[in-house]
């Protein structure tokens, strides 16, 4: 079973593919209390009561699994995963489409070895990235182009996509930052010992997140870069976070931009050397919250919550929600929501152990999609797909 390609290699095996769609929002920035490294004490969990189970299509004779969601409206959003999904392959790369009252197969343009990346950048104008691949579809029409040209086995697919205004940034298995100005792609390469989980692309300008090793490979800490509309990379400040990772990033503003993934708490967090990176224990992890506020990144004050977070998005409410998972209870499914003030977390439990989820913002609305999978790392894995009203 092979679902869990880990293109986070830090923290849980999280997924962390695809991005979320990059509308911009009118919001008002915050500042969010802030320590580095510090928790608060330990607040309530609710039960997640607003999300509802919706129907999963019939589609793969054996398992099924959803690994990002996106949005354009009430009535438009798209999922990406795989089907018949076995022990012996990765299965068959699968794209969803909810048409405002079910969700059914959407015909894909070209066949990836892997879908693991999607975004919209309004509607009818869905990115695509799978293998080495990236497909656009505007105007009802698909166009796939190849970022590193025609030539096959480069051991590389694209784990994340990105797109605003017709432009599109991609990140690879292989440490690859591809940005697409409208003719033509340009490429950066960051170092050996650096891991790209998530982007986020809004006028030009797009934020990259990861990991990279600490100082004498003592574990990992987040790395974050930015890339300008000038094509200038920037490697940014960050607070050093021991066994952190980060997973996701969405911008909101120019100064307000949220960042969330891992901190593992157990275990010899040493790293080899030279240049790889060690995933951390399953067992023990705590969220990892960072927010731009325009001038410095800083580590976000969470209560003591036991949760590796895989995805990041923003409401119209200004409101920011971040997706996860409990490793000490693997049945369990986790919203974490900020209002502007304070934190709060629900849980759901949508069947199975090992669950992985995505969690999309429905533009227009103060609604949330969200897809996954249970029993992510077995031979027979399933998909849930939920929203929240």
């Amino acid at each position: 079973m092979t679902i869990m390609r880990c293109f986070v290699v830090v923290a849980v095996c999280l997924w962390t593919t695809g991005c979320v769609a990059e509308t911009t929002h009118t919001r008002t920035p915050t500042t969010p209390a802030t320590r580095s490294p510090g928790l608060m004490p330990s607040a309530p969990i609710k039960d997640a009561a607003r999300w509802k189970h919706i129907k999963v299509p019939p589609l793969g004779e054996t398992t099924l699994a959803l690994t990002d969601v996106v949005a354009t409206g009430a009535g438009d959003a798209w999922a990406v995963g795989a089907e018949d999904d076995r022990e012996d392959g990765d299965g068959f790369p699968l794209l969803l489409r909810w048409d405002g009252s079910r969700w059914a197969r959407s015909r894909l343009p070209w066949q990836p070895n892997y879908l693991d990346a999607i975004d919209t950048d309004g509607p009818d104008d869905i990115w695509l990235a799978g293998g080495e691949e990236v497909a656009r579809r505007h105007d009802g029409r698909w166009t796939v182009r190849r970022p590193f040209g025609d030539f096959d086995d480069h051991g590389i697919h694209f784990r994340g996509i990105s797109a605003d205004k017709g432009r599109a940034v991609v990140i690879d298995s292989e440490r690859h930052i591809v940005q697409w100005n409208g003719k033509r792609f340009s490429t950066h390469r960051v170092g050996d010992g650096d891991v790209l989980n998530g982007v986020s692309l809004v006028r030009g300008r797009a934020w990259i997140v990861g990991a990279k090793g600490r100082a004498g490979c003592q574990g990992t800490t987040p790395k974050i870069l930015r890339l300008t509309p000038e094509g200038e990379l920037q490697d940014m400040p960050v607070p050093d976070v021991p066994g952190g990772a980060l997973n996701s990033v969405r911008q909101v503003a120019p100064n307000d931009v949220w960042a969330v993934g891992t901190i593992s708490t157990k275990g010899d967090q040493a790293s080899p050397c030279p240049g790889t990176v060690t995933a951390p224990p399953v067992d023990a992890a705590r969220p990892l919250v960072m927010h731009w506020d325009g001038v410095t990144w800083k580590h976000v004050l969470l209560p003591a919550w036991s949760l590796s977070l895989t995805k990041v998005t923003a409401t119209e409410r200004n409101e920011v929600w971040a997706s996860g998972t409990d490793p000490r209870h693997e049945e369990v499914v986790a919203f974490l929501r900020y209002d502007g003030a304070t934190w709060s977390r629900e849980d759901t439990h949508p069947g199975g152990t090992d669950n992985v989820v995505s969690v999309s913002d429905i533009p227009g609305t103060s609604e949330l999609w969200a897809v996954g999978t249970v029993r992510a790392s077995s031979d027979n894995p399933g998909a849930f797909i939920l929203r929240r009203r």
